[in-house]
């Protein structure tokens, strides 16, 4: 298992080295979003495409918040798009359930939370 998360993360450095190579400005945002890419990235698709594990499921559990999240910013339901103040106050409020959600997962010792691809509110 270590092998194949070693290959992913030399694979995924080689071609941020190109792109990097590219840059125009080497300090830049481009530059930062690189580094940090270079470190998460093989550890996500280990996760996403890897065995199954329990960073397996912690990845498909975030994914599943980030797709309800999205889901429910653009929904009529959930989001009063009447004025921006309105707008605001809803995502923020729905950011807070989804924040509460993810750290409620991330405690050790929690009960196991189940995804939510949607929240049903409002």
């Amino acid at each position: 298992m270590l092998f194949g998360i070693n290959a992913l993360a030399t694979a995924v450095w080689s071609v941020l080295k190109a792109k990097r190579s590219l840059l125009k400005f080497n300090d830049g945002f481009i530059a930062h979003f690189y580094s940090i890419t270079e470190h998460t990235s093989p550890l996500l698709a280990w996760g996403f495409l890897g065995p199954e594990s329990e960073l397996k499921d912690m990845c498909n559990f975030f994914k599943d918040q980030v797709l309800g999240f999205i889901q429910d910013i653009f929904s009529f339901k959930k989001v009063r798009f009447t004025d921006v103040e309105s707008l605001a106050a809803d995502i923020l409020r729905l950011a807070e359930v989804q924040s509460d959600l993810a750290s409620e997962r991330l405690r050790p010792n929690s009960a196991d939370v189940t995804p939510v691809a949607s929240l049903h509110m409002m």
